[in-house]
């Protein structure tokens, strides 16, 4: 469950290696967007002290990523052609940049979920990300 829920945050965020052509504004915004939801959960994960805690963190994260999962896939779906590009261009580089660099960040803190995984709010709130 938590490695299905991993592989979801880390399919968001490495789809966007291939979101990187057409409206550079609209994409910006939705990367921004991404990088904020990413930090956001590092820092309340990083600062969870109770499963609790633990529990409303990835209710909270499972929230803005269903609000910007459409917001995704609208941009691929409007340009199609983005989705085999391998490299951001100028104009987003340093937003894609920002976010290559906190994937270790990210993958530390979600280690805090591993050790509250046993708690029923934690389960419960893994199961709400499906």
């Amino acid at each position: 469950m938590v490695k299905k829920s991993i592989a979801v945050l880390m399919l968001v965020f490495l789809s966007i290696a291939g979101v990187f052509a057409g409206d550079y504004d609209e994409l910006r915004e939705v990367m921004e967007e991404i990088l904020e939801v990413q930090q956001d959960l590092i820092d309340g994960l990083d600062g969870a002290e109770t499963a609790e805690e633990v529990a409303s963190v990835i209710v909270i994260w499972g929230e803005a990523l269903n609000e910007i999962g459409p917001k995704m896939t609208a941009i691929e779906e409007k340009y199609p052609e983005i989705v085999d590009m391998q490299e951001p261009p100028e104009e987003v580089a340093d937003i894609a940049a920002e976010l290559e660099a906190l994937d270790e960040k990210l993958a530390t803190s979600m280690m805090k979920i591993y050790s509250y995984y046993e708690d029923p709010a934690v389960q419960e709130a893994m199961e709400s990300l499906q």
